[in-house]
């Protein structure tokens, strides 16, 4: 099993804009709302919710990892609410 990868962290707005990426810079200013992981699971969605609802939390979804050669591998991400900015970071397994 490869090793696990860090992500730099992201910034969203609570409509799923990408405010600013540590590593996927061609996606900055895009909304990602109806993103969906190759799962169906509405992740942006799930984790904008997880936020509104607890302040913070971890969320799991699949994405690609652009550190392997953009393949899809599971990824566990902490969320953070943040004068209505979502922060997240990440780690590919």
């Amino acid at each position: 099993m490869a090793p696990a990868a860090l992500e730099l962290s992201s910034r969203w707005d609570e409509k799923g804009t990408v405010l600013a990426h540590g590593v996927r810079l061609d996606l900055m200013g895009k909304n990602r709302w109806e993103s969906k992981d190759p799962d169906g699971k509405p992740w942006i969605q799930d984790w904008t919710k997880l936020v509104q609802e607890k302040g913070s939390g971890w969320i799991e979804y699949k994405e690609l990892n652009p550190g392997a050669g953009n393949k899809i591998m599971n990824k566990a991400s902490f969320v953070e609410l943040k004068d209505h900015m979502i922060i997240g970071c990440g780690v590919y397994y």
